[in-house]
């Protein structure tokens, strides 16, 4: 019977934990397209008008409420945050190996030996452009970030269940 209270009690303080860290680092709630803000819709329509909505979101980060549209155009998947106003916050565009800048694969190149790409994104946020490419090097995974020149700006070595988890989204 103790064994067992102390289970629950230890599953409760990770529950309470959990619950804490997502007020911290914002919280995300799906919702339906017609919750979207008219602006954000708008915005949206004019910007990417052969886009197609695939989910939608509130967002609260920092007490600012954003709202979420993932979506594809074509074979590119692309995210989006706006204000309530219709403002874009951040753009996430997926990369493919083929669609990675020829300049960060440069430098990415000078630094890793036999680089196989394995997904890239490319993130606007606040005008500052960077790269987040995963890349396979003497078999060992890496994520790369580089700035707008391509210039790494950082590199850090994934684990085998982290980069197998993000190779199956």
């Amino acid at each position: 019977m103790r064994k067992i209270q102390l289970k629950l009690s230890l599953f409760a303080v990770v529950l309470l934990t959990i619950a804490a860290t997502s007020n911290l680092f914002g919280q995300e709630t799906k919702i339906k397209e017609s919750d979207l803000p008219s602006a954000v819709i708008k915005a949206f329509h004019t910007e990417y008008p052969s886009a197609k909505i695939v989910g939608t979101a509130k967002e609260v980060e920092k007490g600012v409420t954003y709202f979420e549209i993932e979506s594809k155009d074509g074979k590119v998947g692309r995210d989006l945050l706006y204000t309530k106003a219709g403002k874009v916050a951040e753009i996430e565009e997926a990369l493919t190996a083929k669609s990675i800048p020829s300049f960060v694969k440069k430098s990415i190149e000078k630094k890793f030996k036999k680089v196989e790409y394995k997904r890239g994104e490319k993130n606007i946020r606040n005008s500052i452009t960077k790269y987040e490419i995963v890349i396979e090097s003497s078999e060992v995974k890496y994520e790369v970030v580089c700035d707008a020149k391509g210039n790494i700006t950082k590199s850090t070595k994934l684990k085998n269940t982290e980069s197998d988890e993000k190779d199956n989204d």
